[in-house]
C-alpha cells in the first residue's frame, strides 16, 4: 500500500524487535559487572535501546504521514472528478445559452436556462471551495507532486471563474 520498500523495512522492524529486546535483557545480566569490556557492553547495548526506539518511533510517524496523505490524495481525486464532470456539463450548458432566435419565448427559456444554471453554480461553490481545502490539504502532507496538485487546482480553480463569471455575465446580458 504505501510502496515496497517502506512495508520492507516496517516488517523488518516489527521481526528485529524481539531480537532487540532478548539483547538488551542479556546486556542488563551483565550490568552489575566490574569489567569494564562489560560495561561497554552495557553502554553499547543502551544506546542501541536509544537508536531503535527512535528507529521505531520514525517509522511509525511515517506511517502516519503517508496513511494521511493516502487519505487526502483520495479525497482530492474524487473531488477533483467530480468538479471536472460539473465544470465539463455546465461549460456546454454555458455555450448553449445564447437564443436561437429573438422572439420573447425564446429569450424567456434562455434567461430561465441561465438563472438555473447560475443557481447550480452557487450550489456548487461549497464543492469548489472544499475541492481547494483537500488539495492544500495533500500539499502539506505530502513531500512531492506538490507541483502537480497545484496545476491541476490552478486547472480547476481557472474554469471555475471562466463558468461563474460566465454565469453572471449571461445573465446580465440577458
Amino acid at each position: 500500500m504505501y510502496g515496497f520498500c517502506f512495508q520492507d523495512m516496517l516488517r523488518d522492524i516489527n521481526n528485529l524487535a524481539p531480537d532487540i529486546k532478548e539483547l538488551s535483557d542479556k546486556a542488563k545480566q551483565f550490568g552489575d559487572s566490574s569489567s569494564p569490556a562489560l560495561k561497554s557492553l552495557v553502554e553499547t547495548v543502551k544506546t542501541l535501546e536509544v537508536d531503535w526506539e527512535g528507529l521505531k518511533n520514525a517509522a511509525n510517524e511515517r506511517e502516519e504521514q503517508l496513511g494521511s496523505g493516502i487519505k487526502h490524495a483520495q479525497n482530492f481525486q474524487a473531488q477533483l472528478d467530480k468538479m471536472s464532470l460539473w465544470l465539463q456539463l455546465t461549460e456546454n450548458k454555458l455555450e448553449g445559452l445564447t437564443p436561437d432566435a429573438t422572439d420573447q419565448d425564446s429569450v424567456a427559456k434562455k434567461l430561465k436556462d441561465a438563472q438555473s444554471l447560475r443557481g447550480d453554480v452557487l450550489k456548487m461553490s461549497y464543492d469548489q471551495e472544499l475541492l481547494n481545502r483537500e488539495g492544500q490539504s495533500l500539499m502539506d502532507t505530502v513531500d512531492s507532486d506538490k507541483g502537480q496538485v497545484k496545476v491541476r487546482l490552478a486547472d480547476v480553480n481557472q474554469r471555475w471563474e471562466a463558468v461563474n463569471d460566465g454565469t453572471v455575465e449571461f445573465s446580465y446580458i440577458l
